[in-house]
This record gives C-alpha cells, sequence and structure tokens, in this order.
C-alpha cells in the first residue's frame, strides 16, 4: 500500500506519499491546485497498482473538488 495525503489550499496544495515499508516516496511538496500539479504528483507516486493507493485528503469547500474530480478520472 502507498498513503498519499494531501492538504488542500487555494492556489497549492502539500502532499506526500509514503508505503507501508515506512520508507518516504514524496516528502511534504508544494504543488500547484490545478492539471499541472495534479500531473506531477501522479507521476512522483509512480505506482502501477492504482489499488494500492489510499489518498486522503481534507475537504476544503470547492477547492477540493477538482482533486477529486482527476483522481476518480
Amino acid at each position: 500500500m502507498i498513503y498519499v495525503d494531501i492538504d488542500i489550499a487555494q492556489v497549492y496544495y502539500f502532499s506526500s506519499a509514503i508505503p507501508s515499508d515506512g520508507e518516504k516516496l514524496i516528502k511534504s511538496s508544494k504543488f500547484t491546485n490545478g492539471n499541472n500539479g495534479f500531473q506531477m504528483l501522479i507521476s512522483k507516486i509512480d505506482s502501477p497498482d492504482k489499488n494500492s493507493l489510499i489518498i486522503c485528503l481534507e475537504l476544503t469547500a470547492h477547492y477540493s473538488n477538482n482533486h477529486v474530480q482527476y483522481l476518480i478520472a
């Protein structure tokens, strides 16, 4: 399993990813809150098995809507 946390804000968001073995894949990193930032995050995780991802994000009114739609797609 890979655990991904996302702290969402209006312009940027911070995220980190930690596999179940405990070694960080992504240390807390800043991404733009938009398509380019989403793609950069996913490319850094680089997991061939999407079912092995557990993504946790805060629901921050409409700021999290784009993330949820992108991740579902």
